[in-house]
């Protein structure tokens, strides 16, 4: 596990109580350097002080700097810089305020091993930037970093806890594992599940999440706009796009790319290729949407798949059904399966509807077909405008099975045919009918 965890940390000081976060923390590589020491911690911190609440949101980057270029045999400096952001409610902070930073060789207790204060450090639009530096005591063994913070000489300094742990990461080592690709952060956590991070800079993973990967996408600022890829549960994985997030307890689950889709909280092992706005609910574990636009798993439905298309909808509590694709421009346009159709299936097509509680209906194309509610085993092949209840069986134009176990197949004309009996086999042909009993 890594040192920080999604828990909140509190401490007391004569004139207010601090509520440390650690979001996620990362790592960094920059080009040309010939040993990185690399931690990036985004640390979400809220005060309470005269009734106003602060934030901090710390990105740590540390980097060793040179002495000698790499085509020579130097050797690398000791000094590597922090860097972090400070917000006051929502708004950036700026004015002064006061860091204290302290290496130690153990989690808790252990012996210091430099310290560094910074006072009236000078915080502009949320931004601030240090340089540390605590000798050559990275020698490959772990390294803790103890934050302590006090807004510009204003009370005593309340300490963090726990202490953040700093990997010590050769450059040779470190290049075979993550190149020098510019951003890409590799979290290590203790347990040998790191966090990989790439893409631009604002994306992130939660803190105490392990083993989740963002390959790329998100941006700080495209068309005047921030984009980010946030994962939130162990071994989640979003491959890039903008906007993207698999949201706690997910854990295996995926979105591939595309933007603002979304797997949500305890929907583990669930699977967005791409496309936008596509979504998969509370709960409704092992779902999968291939692409597409605007579709939706809603709660608890397990294992459904809709393959693609625009605004298709599978509601609450459908297990393990399934839409195709098709659906249409606009929101009215897509096909739906109601709640608590288990396994009900619609292949495709545009506007067809299998309502609540129709277990195992089918429908497999067209436009405008309904199976009505409770309409369980009902089948509707194509066409369009079909209606069927349950166990019944509807084909062609406006044919309606309205009975249980009825076959209802209806031509062209365009008026409604409906059977008016149970189990009844009912044909509107109105160019004949032949039967064949041989060629």
């Amino acid at each position: 596990m890594s040192t920080l965890t999604g828990n909140s940390y509190f401490w007391r000081t004569a004139s207010r109580e601090t509520n440390w976060e650690m979001p996620h923390q990362r790592f960094g590589l920059l080009e040309n350097i010939n040993t990185t020491y690399a931690i990036m911690n985004q640390n979400q911190d809220q005060l309470q002080e005269t009734a106003k609440t602060a934030k901090l949101l710390c990105w740590c980057l540390a980097v060793m700097t040179l002495l000698g270029h790499l085509v020579q045999a130097a050797s690398p400096g000791t000094a590597f810089t922090y860097q972090g952001r400070l917000f006051i409610g929502d708004v950036p902070a700026n004015g002064l305020y006061d860091l204290q930073f302290t290496n130690y060789d153990a989690a808790t207790g252990g012996s210091a091993l430099g310290g560094f204060n910074t006072n009236a450090l000078p915080v502009t639009n949320g931004l601030f930037t240090v340089t540390l530096d605590f000798g050559a005591v990275f020698d490959g063994t772990p390294r803790w970093l103890e934050i302590s913070e006090r807004t510009n000489n204003v009370g005593a300094f309340g300490t963090l806890a726990p202490r953040q742990l700093l990997a010590a990461a050769p450059y040779a080592t470190y290049a075979a594992s993550a190149g020098t690709v510019p951003g890409l952060t590799i979290v290590q956590n203790a347990d040998g599940a790191p966090n990989v991070i790439g893409g631009s800079s604002v994306n992130w993973v939660a803190s105490g999440v392990e083993g989740a990967t963002i390959s790329g996408g998100g941006a700080t600022n495209y068309g005047g706009s921030l984009y980010t890829n946030s994962v939130s549960a162990d071994f989640g994985t979003i491959g890039g796009g903008e906007r993207n997030n698999i949201q706690a307890n997910a854990y295996r689950s995926t979105i591939g790319g595309g933007e603002r889709n979304n797997i949500q909280a305890n929907a583990y092992e669930s699977t967005i290729g791409g496309g936008g706005d596509n979504q998969i609910q509370t709960g409704a574990d092992h779902a999968t949407v291939g692409g597409g636009s605007g579709n939706d798993i809603n709660t608890n439905a397990a294992y459904a798949f809709i393959g693609g298309g625009e605004y298709n909808l599978i509601d609450h509590d459908a297990t393990s059904a399934t839409i195709g694709g098709g659906g249409g421009i606009g929101g009215p346009g897509g096909n739906q399966i109601g709640a608590n159709s288990l396994s009900a299936t619609i292949g495709g097509g545009h506007q067809n509807t299998i309502q609540a509680n129709s277990g195992y209906a089918t429908i497999g194309g067209g436009s405008r077909n309904t199976i009505e509610t409770n309409a369980e085993y009902a089948t509707i092949p194509g066409g369009k405008l079909n209606i069927a209840t349950n166990y019944a069986f509807a084909a062609g134009n406006q044919a309606q099975a309205i009975h249980t176990g009825a076959f209802v197949w209806a031509d062209s004309t365009d008026a409604s045919f409906s059977s008016t009996a149970t189990n009844q086999f009912a044909v509107r042909a109105t160019g004949g009918f032949a039967f064949f009993t041989s060629t």
